[in-house]
């Protein structure tokens, strides 16, 4: 949240016609020039040093001893305004962050941190780290997890009230309904990537829902949404063998979590 590079750059424009276009041809006219400066270029390149180095992280919301219930509430929520259902979704997402590379996506469910991942994208990463859309950082640590659903609940040291995905738990999705799942971007400049898909039907006797035509655009924990309305239900499990949808209510109760009206 510091400045790493400071200088003036005046820019000029004529053009006739209204005040705000000749404003950005002034504005565009500056930052072409800044980006050709090498010493504004070696600053943003520099390495710099954690910004939270030394301090104790802040895990707003305290939680239960072992496995006892985490309860929520609606209240928790704190959707974006954003009236695109993929927007809305995205700014719910954060990237998962190891110390060498990006280890895959996490959605958030609550203002004060919670959030959902897949488990194996946490198990073994130290020092994790998530990183918001606008680029912002924070430490994140793991409560519990399922192996066997591949889930993990994790806590994150907001900056702030957390943006959240706008979710809900039903008892039951139809077959047929259009579904999106959104995911963290790959790399930092590349954006949330997305992908639509249509729910099947019940994966046998066992946890979650069959979807089509995801394919291999998801690798597991995206949040997935019905497209008419934009709330997320479930998230993607990508367990060996199958690609499923597992339920929020699946999700919440073999983690212990309670969500009260």
């Amino acid at each position: 949240g510091s400045a790493v590079f400071g200088r003036v750059m005046p820019g000029t424009a004529r053009v006739t016609g209204a005040v705000d276009d000749v404003v950005g041809q002034a504005l565009d006219q500056s930052l072409l020039r800044l980006s050709g400066d090498t010493a504004f270029l070696r600053a943003v390149a520099a390495p710099r040093a954690d910004p939270d180095a030394g301090r104790v992280p802040r895990f707003v919301r305290p939680l239960p001893p072992g496995r006892q219930i985490i309860v929520l509430t609606v209240d928790d929520q704190h959707p974006a305004s954003d009236s695109g259902i993929v927007g809305r979704m995205a700014a719910g997402i954060v990237t998962l962050r190891g110390p060498a590379n990006v280890s895959g996506t996490a959605f958030v469910l609550t203002r004060d941190g919670l959030a959902i991942a897949a488990a194996r994208s946490v198990r073994r990463a130290r020092h994790l780290r998530v990183r918001f859309q606008n680029g912002v950082e924070r430490p994140v640590r793991v409560v519990r997890s399922h192996s066997g659903l591949d889930v993990a609940l994790v806590q994150i040291a907001c900056p702030g009230e957390c943006e959240t995905v706008d979710w809900e738990t039903p008892s039951g999705v139809d077959v047929a309904t259009n579904v999106v799942a959104v995911g963290a971007p790959a790399t930092d400049n590349a954006p949330a990537f997305v992908a639509f898909g249509r729910i099947g039907g019940r994966w046998g006797i066992a946890n979650g829902l069959t979807v089509q035509g995801f394919q291999d655009l998801v690798v597991g924990g995206e949040p997935v949404a019905r497209t008419t309305s934009g709330k997320v239900f479930g998230m993607v499990s990508a367990r060996p063998g199958r690609l499923t949808v597992l339920t929020l209510a699946e999700v919440l109760s073999v983690l212990n979590v309670r969500l009260e009206n």
